[in-house]
């Protein structure tokens, strides 16, 4: 029992070390990315630390077989070169009791890796979406400055905003400006207001004057009206409960019944708990060889990268019709299933002694 929680822990602490490396990784890259991102005005500062740890929890999912697997590979392979392994077999642990204790410790991780997968990274997906977009609103009501013209995006109209009612998103003595291939439009009001709805942007104009025309001709045209509502333009998806991956499970198993991208989804949320279980069976696999201990990393990295890149491949061709629904990933995993069974049993092998001929 001794040895067993050794062996755990050993293998715990080796996939702490490697997940935390790289969730360090994706940490720095979306710091930075929001960081240049909050510069442009395209997000709210106060926003950042919450996305990033959003984003960070998202990123679980994918890494948490990667990081199971190069931690059994880095701990199997400290315990064998250090001979720990061989003083535990003959202490009494022979290999199949090994190769339990690992299998039990895979099964637990497959667990914890389905949850994130079908139920934690959904939420978080969604969460993340709503806080994107009240981060991207928050900057929009940032940038609304008096005296200074402004658009909200490359294609949209420019506003001019002479004062700015405070305690809410009202605007006085707007003037607006937009082109419209040969004619302008521009706009006249005493008031405004920015809306953000689950449908979009927009930018409310109230008693105003209109007026439609081609610069430097002599026809224009003046309305007037009481209401006059102008839609932000979107550069990006911003209802999250419409995208797969912001769904929850229950909710894409019955759209996977009529939609490809629902489907591929849900194969990509199960593939999770099948990766991280087939994965810890292979890296003990190939603990109990006789090479060395890189060449076992670049092995592993081998196995991993090429049965990875053959779900998400799989995944793809599902979404874009290329591959049936009912045959999906399934062969994939079943294929590096037997795989890690063959590679298994042969580790469980005690290794062959040469026998010298007598001279």
């Amino acid at each position: 029992m001794i040895l067993r929680r050794y062996l755990a822990r050993e293998t715990v602490v080796a996939f702490a070390a490697v997940l935390a490396t790289l969730l360090l990784v994706v940490i720095a890259a979306r710091f930075a990315n929001y960081l240049a991102a909050a510069a442009a005005g395209q997000i709210g500062r106060a926003f950042i630390f919450e996305l990033v740890a959003l984003k960070c929890v998202d990123a679980l999912t994918p890494l948490f077989p990667a990081s199971l697997f190069a931690g059994l590979v880095l701990a199997l392979g400290r315990l064998d070169r250090d001979r720990e392994i061989v003083a535990m077999t003959a202490g009494g642990l022979s290999r199949g009791a090994l190769a339990r204790t690992m299998l039990s410790l895979g099964a637990g991780f497959a667990v914890t890796a389905g949850v994130l997968s079908l139920v934690a990274a959904p939420l978080v997906s969604e969460r993340y979406e709503t806080l994107k977009t009240h981060a991207r609103d928050s900057a929009d009501l940032s940038r609304i400055v008096a005296g200074r013209f402004m658009n909200f995006g490359g294609a949209d109209p420019v506003f001019y905003v002479e004062r700015i009612s405070c305690g809410d998103r009202g605007m006085e003595h707007v003037f607006m400006h937009a082109s419209h291939g040969p004619s302008d439009e521009v706009i006249l009001a005493p008031s405004a207001r920015y809306v953000s709805r689950s449908d979009g942007r927009f930018v409310v104009l109230e008693a105003g004057r209109r007026y439609v025309g081609s610069p430097g001709g002599g026809e224009w045209s003046a309305t007037r009206f009481e209401r006059y509502t102008v839609r932000i333009r979107e550069t990006e998806t911003r209802r999250a409960r419409d995208r797969t991956d912001a769904m929850s499970t229950p909710r894409l198993w019955v759209a996977s019944r009529t939609d490809r991208a629902a489907t591929a989804e849900l194969q990509w949320r199960i593939s999770q708990p099948l990766l991280t279980f087939v994965l810890a069976g292979i890296a003990f696999a190939l603990s109990g060889t006789s090479r060395g201990r890189y060449d076992r990393l670049l092995l592993g990295a081998f196995y991993y990268l090429v049965y990875l890149g053959l779900v998400i491949g799989a995944t793809q061709a599902i979404e874009s019709g290329d591959l049936s629904p009912a045959i999906g990933v399934w062969p994939i995993h079943a294929g590096f299933a037997a795989l890690a069974a063959i590679l298994f049993l042969r580790s469980l092998r005690p290794p062959r002694r040469r026998v010298r001929a007598p001279a």
